[in-house]
């Protein structure tokens, strides 16, 4: 009898490693097992805390279980970063800022499982996925932009695209009254959003990431900024005298560089600068480009670039005139 009971034992035990090798390991998704508590510009901290880890089999006769290793790879490349058997913070290095990956822990667990001397031994493995993610990368001024339309009193920002970045958030500031509006957006441009005549505008962005784990949104730092104003100008034939007439209208914190040109590529060159009184309607006489004066029956190109606060304008007023007399 006790030689019988020997050999049911061995067959269970049997039974028990073909069922562990047929097994193939179980996937979770995001848990507090495996998770990012902490990030950089280049490293990130994932915390392994075997203490909320529950294995995702167990037999209902189990009577214990306990964790043999676990190791941390990177999902895309396949490389072991870290391993163990108990609670560890981890921390990753190897990263530059504006970076995110997923990362795959798996876990290896053994249980007891059976009764009286039926008691056998098997293994199993779970997968865990998380994203981390370093500082999203700082923005620089000369990645973004701004578009405007003159007759529909509209405009957007575009910016050049982060690969590792969900988004990028614009803030819009009215100069004279710091006035604030943010505009974000998944792509390369935003929505389009009202421009008002004569407001001069200053604008910046900074990318983000939102962790498809936690949830958490994580901002990198401010571009510099940019500035624009849709100036309103008209302009004509002066009747009487060589030259265009130029009506601008004046703004606080803006003056109006006038540029010349004798033809739409040709070379344009600063003829006058002027600061009309805010407010106030202003016209003045251009009949010189640079220092030579403008010819008769001859067709010129102007730019009328503002200035905001001593920077140059995203947005420019820009035309061309035939010069004629009588």
């Amino acid at each position: 009898m006790k030689k019988t009971l020997r050999i049911l034992a061995m067959l269970a035990v049997a039974v028990t490693v073909i069922f562990a090798a047929a097994s193939s390991a179980f996937a979770y998704g995001e848990s507090d097992a495996f998770k990012m508590v902490s990030s950089s510009d280049t490293s990130c901290v994932v915390r392994v805390d075997l203490s909320r880890y529950s294995p995702s089999y167990l037999p209902s006769s189990v009577k214990e279980w306990h964790v043999t290793n676990w190791t941390i790879s990177d999902y895309n490349s396949g490389k072991v970063l870290d391993s163990g058997n108990y609670t560890k913070d981890v921390t990753l290095n190897a990263y530059a800022q504006g970076y995110s990956t997923k990362l795959k822990l798996t876990v290896n667990y053994s249980y007891t499982y059976g009764s009286g001397n039926y008691l056998s031994t098997s293994s199993y493995s779970d997968i865990l996925y998380t994203y981390v993610n370093t500082t999203p990368a700082a923005l620089v001024k000369d990645n973004i932009g701004v578009t405007v339309y003159s007759t529909q009193n509209t405009g957007y920002f575009s910016v050049a695209k982060n690969q590792y970045a969900t988004g990028t958030e614009f803030e819009r500031v009215a100069v004279n009254t710091g006035n604030t509006i943010n505009y974000s957006t998944k792509y390369t441009s935003t929505d389009y959003f009202s421009v008002s005549n004569n407001v001069p505008y200053k604008f910046r962005a900074r990318y983000y990431y939102v962790n498809e784990s936690n949830g958490q949104t994580y901002y990198g730092n401010y571009s510099g900024y940019k500035y624009f104003v849709k100036t309103t100008c008209s302009y004509g034939n002066n009747s009487s005298k060589n030259g265009i007439n130029i009506k601008l209208r004046g703004i606080k914190n803006v003056k109006y560089k006038i540029f010349v040109a004798t033809s739409s590529t040709g070379t344009y060159k600063l003829t006058r600068t002027v600061t009309p009184a805010a407010g106030k309607n202003v016209t003045y006489l251009v009949n010189k480009r640079g220092t030579n004066s403008l010819s008769k029956g001859r067709t010129y190109y102007f730019k009328v670039i503002p200035y905001i606060n001593g920077v140059k304008s995203e947005s420019f007023f820009k035309f061309s005139s035939y010069n004629t007399w009588y």
